[in-house]
């Protein structure tokens, strides 16, 4: 069985620029360090839009056409605590869209 941190040294996600952050242990002890990137999902805030504006957001997505769901978020979040040999990684979670430039 993998090396499993204990959860106290556990941070809580820091956001910033669309990306949730986490890091593992003490400085002393080697710490792992990982970001998360992701698309457009169905938060509360996406969830009050018109259901024509979050399915034109959908439709943006090359596949799955769909919004993501935040459990998804959440599994990919304790695969990244619980891989041991996953370190220094921004791991993007966003079914391959790509936002244009303005």
């Amino acid at each position: 069985m993998p090396h499993r941190p204990k959860r106290r040294w556990l941070r809580r996600p820091r956001r910033t620029a669309r990306r949730a952050c986490w890091s593992i242990a003490p400085a002393s002890a080697s710490p792992s360090a990982w970001s998360a990137a992701s698309g457009l999902f169905l938060t509360p805030l996406l969830g009050g839009l018109p259901q024509e504006a979050q399915d034109s957001l959908a439709a943006a997505i090359p596949f799955p056409h769909r919004l993501g769901q935040p459990e998804e978020f959440a599994a990919l979040a304790l695969h990244m605590i619980d891989n041991a040999y996953l370190n220094g990684e921004v791991v993007r979670l966003d079914a391959s869209l790509r936002m244009a430039p303005k």
